[in-house]
């Protein structure tokens, strides 16, 4: 998405998923929708950390492949006007649904766990 001149982009990686479950109770993504909170300071407020977190993920993982991606913090998030903060909204919940689809679930075999 552009803003200001400048691309961003977002990506559920570990690290964004660890920074959205600190929002959720209990730390469970699932609880994603509670997080959000009922009055407008809240709802702001977590959904800015949340765009923020996957904004970070993306451009982590860019930096992981060599490349450089521009970051929304907090700040930056609160900063834009409504329209354009629905729009980022709609984007990084894009990118959360369609990445955390792709997550796998792993059971440890017999094996590692006896080695482990």
């Amino acid at each position: 998405m552009k803003i200001g001149g400048k691309e961003y982009g977002f990506k559920l990686t570990v690290g964004a998923s660890v920074q959205i479950a600190r929002l959720c109770p209990d730390g469970d993504l699932a609880r994603i929708s509670e997080a959000v909170g009922t009055n407008y300071g809240e709802q702001a407020e977590t959904l800015a950390r949340m765009i923020s977190a996957l904004s970070n993920g993306y451009a982590a993982a860019e930096a992981f492949e060599g490349r450089e991606a521009a970051r929304l913090s907090v700040e930056d998030v609160l900063s834009v006007d409504p329209k354009t903060f629905e729009a980022l909204t709609r984007e990084a919940f894009a990118a959360f649904g369609s990445d955390i689809k792709g997550e796998v679930e792993v059971k440890p075999t017999k094996k590692a766990a006896v080695e482990g």
